[in-house]
């Protein structure tokens, strides 16, 4: 593409000289043009950004799955952890004594006292 490009203004420079071509006639090249080579310009380099980012998250997803392992692991720890602390929170209630159901300092009194 670039050699037919250096042709074509090779041609042009060869015709603007021998005066075959008036190049105040020729005008400015329309927008149109030079819009599309900017848009094709911001496309190639969009492209090249996606890529870059393809590769990044490519490299990345090891990691994310290392992380999510360990979040998952530290949760099941800590639902662990809470049922340990209310088994023992209800077992603590139920092993301490209570006043009237025969604990020290109750009505019913110890067996040590009766004999007396």
């Amino acid at each position: 593409m670039t050699r037919t490009l250096d042709c074509f203004q090779t041609e042009w420079a060869e015709m603007v000289q021998g005066e075959l071509v008036d190049a105040a006639e020729v005008g400015v090249v329309p927008d149109v043009y030079t819009d599309n080579q900017r848009l094709d310009t911001e496309l190639k380099s969009a492209q090249r950004e996606r890529e870059d980012y393809r590769l990044a998250a490519s490299a990345a997803a090891p990691a994310l799955v290392k992380v999510q392992r360990a979040r998952d692991l530290h949760r099941l720890q800590h639902k662990r952890v809470v049922q340990e602390r209310t088994r023992l929170t209800e077992e603590m209630g139920r092993l301490q004594p209570r006043p009237g159901r025969g604990g020290k300092g109750g009505k019913g009194g110890s067996a040590a006292s009766s004999e007396i």
